[in-house]
């Protein structure tokens, strides 16, 4: 009986030194890893210290570090192709003088033509081309009018930009609103215009490109 009692103390003793070694292993390997841990965490804050200083010494240095993973592809510059160029007739500014958005006129505009690869005709009478122009001097534009093609399809047209120092810059975006069948195509594009005076008096040559 006592040698029996001597050997389960004996064996619960081996156990309880297995387990103090396991628990100590485990310890060991947990002091390990958070050694790793800090190691990459200073590591870090090194490579972050060093490009915080680089973009105090070098201009530009911190944005190129920040665009490693951004590719280095140039930017592709949008296309666009011509669709037509109009030249649209106008009456005198009407002007309606000071609101509380700005200054306020309108330009009747009263017929023209135009012309492109894929499209020709006539622009209606019965338009006109709203502005407003604001206290900085900049002029937003809203034309609404009409034409019609030479096969005799009417497609409205809304073409609204601006005017910039008195017409240095004068970008317009047009919209249209083709019947469907073979001028439909404008109804599924953006479109981007410039705007100039015509040789003639009472005139202003209109020139409307596609993005492709």
């Amino acid at each position: 009986m006592n040698r029996r009692c001597a050997w389960r103390f004996s064996e619960s003793r081996d156990a309880i030194a297995s387990s103090r070694n396991e628990v100590k292993s485990i310890m060991e390997t947990y002091t390990a890893v958070q050694s790793q841990l800090a190691l990459l965490d200073r590591r870090a804050a090194l490579r972050m210290t060093a490009v915080g200083l680089a973009a105090t010494l070098v201009p530009g240095s911190a944005n190129a570090a920040a665009d490693t993973k951004v590719s280095n592809a140039a930017v592709v510059p949008l296309e666009t192709e011509f669709a037509y160029e109009a030249l649209v007739t106008i009456s005198p500014s009407v002007e309606i003088g000071p609101t509380s958005r700005g200054t306020r006129r309108y330009i009747p505009i009263t017929g023209g033509t135009f012309h492109g690869p894929k499209i020709s005709g006539t622009v209606l009478l019965g338009g006109a081309d709203w502005q407003l122009e604001g206290p900085d001097g900049v002029t937003e534009i809203d034309a609404l009018y009409s034409m019609k093609t030479d096969d005799g399809a009417v497609i409205v047209v809304r073409n609204r930009g601006l005017i910039v120092d008195g017409g240095a810059y004068f970008r317009t975006i047009p919209q249209f609103e083709a019947p469907r069948g073979r001028h439909d195509w404008l109804n599924k594009s953006v479109f981007v215009g410039s705007v100039a005076g015509a040789p003639q008096p009472g005139a202003v040559i209109v020139k409307i490109f596609r993005v492709v």
